[in-house]
């Protein structure tokens, strides 16, 4: 487990709850975790500038010449359970153009042969409906190695996360599953 004094700093940045990274055995085999950004549609209203905090964070570490890297966007990266926006696409479309940067990071790993895991967590569940999961791909680019996992990332030996807003009695959504049976 590895995160530098850098990293921590780039947590209070993103405000994000949880960045990990995680070397398994070898170098040729890494997971990095990053969750609770919550990166909303208005970008000037962010202080903190999250979305470009959050891009100089994939860049730097979500993809190392030789390994084979995963990152895990582990829930809440994007804050789609309190946007006004009637439609939910809309929603997530605006929250993307809020924050090219952080696009244009994913992008650029996923095209040097990261994959990118999405969880999506109580805030941003929206992800899982199919049109709003194809305009995220569609913005990362259609042959990203991109997937979605509707709530737990397990790697036998290795690795289990979630996002765990499903152990909580307010945010559970029981039929979390049901798109994806």
């Amino acid at each position: 487990l590895s995160v530098t004094p850098g990293d921590r700093n780039l947590c209070r940045a993103v405000r994000a709850r949880t960045v990990v990274e995680l070397g398994h055995m070898t170098n040729r085999e890494r997971w990095v975790m990053v969750s609770d950004s919550h990166l909303g549609r208005d970008r000037n209203s962010d202080s903190r500038n999250a979305g470009h905090a959050l891009a100089q964070f994939i860049r730097a570490r979500a993809f190392v010449e030789g390994a084979h890297t995963t990152l895990i966007l582990l829930g809440d990266i994007f804050e789609l359970a309190d946007d006004v926006e009637p439609d939910p696409e809309s929603a997530l479309d605006a929250i993307l153009a809020a924050h090219p940067d952080f696009v244009v990071s994913l992008r650029e790993v996923a095209g040097r042969g990261t994959r990118i895991v999405v969880v999506p967590g109580n805030h941003d569940a929206g992800l899982a409906v199919p049109q709003i999961w194809g305009n995220f791909t569609q913005a990362v680019g259609a042959d990203a190695n991109v997937v979605l996992y509707p709530w737990i990332v397990y790697v036998p030996g290795v690795l289990y996360a979630e996002h765990g807003h499903q152990h909580h009695d307010l945010n559970r959504m029981p039929t979390l599953l049901n798109t994806h049976v």
